[in-house]
């Protein structure tokens, strides 16, 4: 029997309002917790549909395996606080959610569940076949909605253990892709943030809370020298060089490691220089047990640097004179200890967004001449 247009219409808008009802789902807001200037970040591994055969990597080893390699990626950049699982456990309850679930409507999901944790940021890790079978990576501002997305297709092999490096290199470039498309969005919250934790510290002194006091850095292990032998690497024509995170007072820590990142990205573009990634130094930092505030003393950076193997360094430092910041930042030669190149950016406090813009000029202007 032939069903007219209408009975189409009607059946598709039933199927619609049944899938509509089923994307409902009620979250549990969690208390709030600790402030942290940090970016709290949800990450939330998605098989959104399968191939027309089978996943190589079964649903739950994907979701275990992106989910901790993208938190691990989050972690080590010093920027994000990554949600623990057990916060989005107590939130979600009961709730049982497929993967065409969290993509309805846009991922009004991931927000509703960003929301009840109290994250600024949904990352999406996605697998699914539309014809091919492919993944992407979406950062979502929960307030927003904006989105930034890196995807790519992926290729199905009976080798899981090459299929996981080959992902695990994918997920890091996505992750420097997507990167560059937010650091503006990053830099604007972590802003924020950081202005929320300044007046919550001053009201803390004032309220008579004792400051904690920083604990002397512990003597380098000898296992450093081993550990930076690893990096020991020369390449033909290329400038091994150093980065450190920016130099800053406590409010600004994260939008200066947003903007040292930043520097990192354009020098990278450079194609003059091999850097080092902040990985391998903080790698280094843990195994010789120093504080962060060792990064930036400009002794203790020569050392790094040479334990890095490195050619040059670049040190800077964010600062607020009056209701002006101002950041400088020096390329020093290893080996002469002469500066190779110089440059500065202010702007006024309420502009921050300027300092960011002027990054790849900075970058112009330590980088030099080729």
């Amino acid at each position: 029997m032939l069903r007219s247009p209408f009975t189409k219409a009607v059946r598709l808008l039933l199927l619609f309002l049944f899938i509509s009802g089923c994307a409902h789902v009620e979250f549990k807001k969690i208390p709030e917790p600790s402030f942290s200037a940090k970016l709290r970040v949800l990450v939330l591994p998605i098989t959104a549909s399968q191939p027309r055969t089978y996943w190589t990597i079964p649903d739950q080893d994907f979701a275990r395996f992106s989910s901790s390699m993208v938190s691990r990626i989050l972690q080590q950049k010093g920027i994000y606080e990554v949600v623990p699982q057990a916060d989005l456990n107590e939130a979600m309850g009961d709730e049982k959610i497929a993967g065409w679930q969290w993509l309805a409507n846009d991922y009004t999901l991931a927000r509703d569940a960003a929301n009840a944790v109290h994250a600024d940021y949904v990352f999406i890790i996605e697998r699914g076949a539309s014809g091919l079978t492919y993944w992407k990576m979406v950062l979502i501002n929960k307030q927003t909605g904006k989105q930034y997305t890196a995807s790519n297709h992926v290729a199905r092999r009976h080798d899981t253990e090459a299929m996981r490096k080959e992902f695990q290199r994918d997920i890091r470039e996505a992750y420097r892709e997507i990167f560059l498309m937010a650091k503006g969005d990053l830099f604007e919250t972590a802003v924020r943030r950081g202005k929320i934790a300044q007046h919550r510290a001053e009201n803390g002194a004032r309220n008579g809370l004792k400051k904690t006091q920083r604990q002397p850095d512990a003597p380098a292990q000898d296992n450093a020298v081993d550990i930076a032998k690893k990096s020991n690497e020369r390449h033909s024509g290329k400038t091994r060089l150093v980065v450190y995170d920016f130099e800053t007072v406590k409010h600004l820590e994260i939008p200066s490691l947003i903007l040292s990142d930043a520097l990192r990205e354009e020098l990278h573009k450079n194609g003059r220089f091999i850097l080092i990634s902040r990985e391998d130094l903080h790698h280094i930092i843990d195994e010789i047990k120093l504080q962060k505030s060792g990064l930036v003393d400009e002794k203790r950076a020569v050392q790094l640097g040479n334990w890095l193997a490195a050619n040059e360094i670049i040190t800077g430092k964010l600062a607020v004179l009056g209701s002006t910041y101002v950041l400088s930042v020096k390329r020093t030669d290893m080996s002469t200890m002469a500066a190779l190149g110089m440059g500065s950016l202010k702007c006024p406090v309420g502009r921050e967004e300027s300092l960011l813009a002027g990054i790849p000029e900075i970058a112009k202007k330590v980088a030099g001449k080729p």
